[in-house]
């Protein structure tokens, strides 16, 4: 009864586009709600002898009862206007398309001008009828009721200029330019550390940036790509995100391969929620540094074969997050973590094994703990039936999958903050979570059956991804999708 959550979301979008002009438009609403349990007092009923059956699963003790009735709400609101301008631009014409063949082709430099509005707005509001029943360590305004409220807003505008040459020559360039403009607005309740009373404040702050970009495509299978973004003046003045790609396709008798090679640098500024919070549970203020990543990788891709694998390496100088008392930290020295990642799709006749899998490790795992090996494995028969009297077509699929992580020190939850903090005394993870499921596609109509977590109970009650919250217990789902067009 107090891990129920609803999510009601709206989207509209529209397009116009004619001869040298475009423009798109996109509009949505989000709005999110949870109840907060606080997760299960004592880890160690579950292998008490009440846990284990289905009733004494549901009815263990929480950190926040009826009592607390805690809830979270967050609503969002964007809006997106993309214009797109290419002065000249002309439909070719029969005289352009019949120049006889070896003839020289005219140099032609295609250029367009975009603007970019974006805006957005988050509030986030949670409530709690019992603050003073012991889950938080402080309470700063009221001890009878809890309604904290956070506000951010962001207006972006992005105008920018990009330029390329003809797109039929084996060999084109193109580059690009422009200019953002970021508004920010924020606005949070001010403890007074008064037993009834709060204060509200408000500001804003400003950015400008530079950005740029950079491609070269030299025939069809090579190509290298450089963007930047360079904050000027402003709040996050000094920022910067620089990345690259060198990209090789690969033609086999199969199909093509890609292989990849990627960098970048970023010196970010932290979210300013990082710098300063103010609710009746948690207060802070803090000044922390820039972060600074430097990251590495390659990627090789085959789909015909159904296949991938990458490698990625970064370094972290300035770590921002949440530490070990659920407050921001920082550790200001450096922490490279190294990643690589499989997936690989093995098919024998109708039968199919699908899997992927992920190992890494970080270089300091009192600040970034990471699972050593995560794995997701699915097997499936596959099979297409055909009936002869409506010339219809039904694709099945009937398997199962797991999903499986080594034990790590996973990151634990505070409802008051909505944040992940570190935690160095529960481990979680070593556990299969398996799922058995029927698909099903008759022409534009999709269908799915699952019976999700099927071995619940089956191999003991510590399945909990985050400390103290576990994971659903069985269940049947299904679900319809049914696509309407033309």
């Amino acid at each position: 009864n107090y891990q129920l959550s609803d999510n009601k979301d709206f989207l509209l979008h529209a397009s116009y586009v004619r001869e040298g002009y475009k423009a798109y438009f996109a509009a949505g609403l989000n709005n999110l709600n949870s109840y907060e349990n606080g997760g299960i007092v004592d880890g160690a009923v579950l292998n008490a002898s009440n846990a284990n059956t289905l009733t004494g699963i549901k009815d263990l003790p929480l950190n926040l009862t009826g009592l607390n009735k805690a809830k979270s709400i967050l609503k969002n609101k964007n809006l997106l206007i993309v214009q797109r301008f290419t002065p000249g631009k002309k439909t070719v014409n029969q005289q352009d398309t019949s120049i006889v063949s070896g003839s020289k082709k005219p140099f032609r430099i295609n250029g367009t001008f975009t603007h970019i509005l974006t805006w957005e707005s988050n509030k986030r509001t949670y409530t709690d009828l019992s603050p003073s029943s012991g889950f938080y360590d402080s309470v700063y305004i009221n001890n009878t009721i809890t309604h904290d409220s956070l506000y951010s807003g962001m207006l972006k505008n992005t105008i920018r200029f990009d330029v390329s040459t003809d797109e039929t020559r084996k060999f084109r360039l193109g580059a690009g330019f422009g200019f953002r403009n970021e508004i920010a607005t924020y606005s949070q309740i001010v403890p007074t550390h008064d037993t009834l009373l709060s204060d509200t404040t408000n500001w804003e702050n400003s950015s400008n940036a530079i950005l740029g970009k950079i491609y070269n495509n030299i025939g069809d299978n090579f190509m290298w790509m450089a963007t930047g973004d360079f904050y000027i003046t402003g709040y996050k003045v000094g920022d910067f995100d620089v990345n690259g790609d060198l990209i090789k396709t690969i033609n086999w008798k199969k199909g093509a391969s890609v292989l990849k090679v990627f960098g970048g640098i970023s010196n970010t500024q932290p979210s300013i929620w990082y710098d300063r919070w103010g609710s009746n549970n948690f207060e802070w203020n803090n000044n922390f540094v820039k972060e600074l990543r430097l990251k590495t990788g390659v990627s090789f891709s085959y789909p015909a074969r159904r296949e991938s694998v990458k490698f990625d390496f970064a370094v972290i100088n300035n770590y921002v997050d949440f530490g070990l008392n659920g407050f921001p930290s920082q550790y200001n020295k450096g922490i490279s973590i190294a990643s690589l990642s499989a997936e690989k799709e093995f098919i024998f006749w109708k039968l199919h094994f699908a899997n992927n899998m992920l190992i890494q490790k970080s270089s300091n795992t009192q600040i970034i703990d990471l699972p050593l090996l995560a794995v997701k494995s699915a097997a499936f028969i596959e099979h297409n039936f055909f009936f002869k009297i409506t010339n219809g077509h039904l694709n099945t699929q009937f398997g199962a999958e797991v999903f499986y992580n080594s034990p790590y020190y996973g990151y634990a939850y505070m409802p008051a903050t909505g944040r992940y903090f570190r935690q160095n005394t529960t481990l979680t993870g070593n556990y299969p979570y398996i799922n058995v499921f029927l698909n099903l596609k008759l022409k534009r109509t999709r269908m799915v059956f699952m019976l999700d977590h099927v071995n619940s109970g089956l191999m003991g009650y510590k399945y909990a991804l985050v400390p103290s919250y576990l994971m659903n217990i069985r269940m049947f789902k299904f679900g319809l999708a049914w696509t309407f067009y033309d």
